[in-house]
């Protein structure tokens, strides 16, 4: 079960075989080579549905739609997902803003910290 970073603020409750109440972990399965296989299908980054697929495929829940999860938790998923599949290291290429020149870095995506989400929501997940 991974934890959200909106908490339980922003769902209406759930009563399954899963959940009672509201929302603020989700049940996620691993990357498989079947996934790694559909992540790199054309079609799928054509149509920019990429982590739409991975989402709708790794969460236990069928009952929970990942299109109506809010940016910030489908961001830790997805980082969770990355991290499990291929390390906790993302190499990234960046460019010096001075003096134009490219290096590579890397990003340990277990030092990703998320900010406090301190809004409350109502019993339907709404904000005033």
């Amino acid at each position: 079960m991974l934890p959200l970073p909106s908490v339980d603020q922003c769902y209406q409750e759930v009563h399954n075989e899963v959940y009672d109440g509201r929302i603020d972990k989700i049940r996620m399965s691993y990357l498989t080579a079947d996934d790694e296989n559909m992540v790199f299908a054309p079609n799928l980054y054509r149509d920019n549905k990429v982590l739409d697929y991975i989402l709708k495929e790794k969460i236990v829940d069928k009952n929970i739609d990942p299109d109506q999860l809010i940016e910030g938790d489908r961001d830790q998923l997805i980082l969770w997902l990355r991290a499990t599949a291929y390390g906790n290291t993302f190499p990234i290429s960046a460019t010096d803003p001075v003096t134009g020149q490219r290096f590579d870095s890397s990003i340990d995506l277990t030092t990703i910290k998320q900010k406090p989400f301190n809004l409350k929501g109502d019993e339907r997940g709404y904000f005033d």
